[in-house]
């Protein structure tokens, strides 16, 4: 199957359990929290109620059927994420949130794998183009797989060989004194 007709990694079901998990027992949400962003949800619809119920959190509001459909509804997004249905759906999907980390750690799996993706593509696209000189490639590549792994932007990081030398020059500064 050419790479164009592939579907990017994901597994809408462990979504769906994470998110019905935190609806089931509220104190779910602090096993995940530190672990996953919206961002790390393929689905739209799925981002947008896990960033309701950080809000939600945030506020120090309960997470539950009414409250998140009220909160989606100020938000004026209820009916583009599936309205009352979806949110039923999302509530009867887990019988317990016991397997909650569990599921987190699949979905940001699946995360991890696009990015990565995403970063292989525009390291591909640079090195057919070849328009830069061949360390500035390389560079850029590395800053890339390392932001995956690392979740940082690739603009924030410097080039190791950049690093390096000023690494030396520190030494070399210290080695003086």
């Amino acid at each position: 199957m050419p790479a164009s007709q592939r579907m990017l990694p994901q597994n809408v079901e462990a979504e769906l359990s994470v998110l019905g998990a935190i609806m089931i027992k509220n104190d779910a949400m602090a096993q995940v929290q530190d672990k996953l962003r919206s961002e790390d949800f393929y689905r739209e619809a799925h981002r947008v109620v896990y960033d309701t119920m950080n809000e939600l959190v945030r506020d120090s509001k309960p997470i539950d059927l009414l409250t998140l459909e009220e909160a989606l509804r100020k938000k004026g997004v209820l009916e583009k994420i599936g309205g009352v249905g979806f949110l039923t759906q999302v509530a009867n999907y887990v019988p317990t949130a016991a397997n909650i980390t569990y599921h987190a750690n699949i979905v940001k799996e699946k995360s991890e794998l696009r990015h990565l993706i995403d970063a292989a593509t525009i390291i591909a696209g640079n090195a057919y183009e070849g328009t830069e000189d061949v360390q500035d490639i390389m560079d850029d590549a590395e800053k890339r797989i390392f932001a995956v792994t690392n979740e940082q932007s690739a603009d924030d990081m410097d080039p190791v060989h950049k690093i390096v030398v000023q690494t030396i020059g520190h030494v070399e500064k210290l080695y003086e004194n």
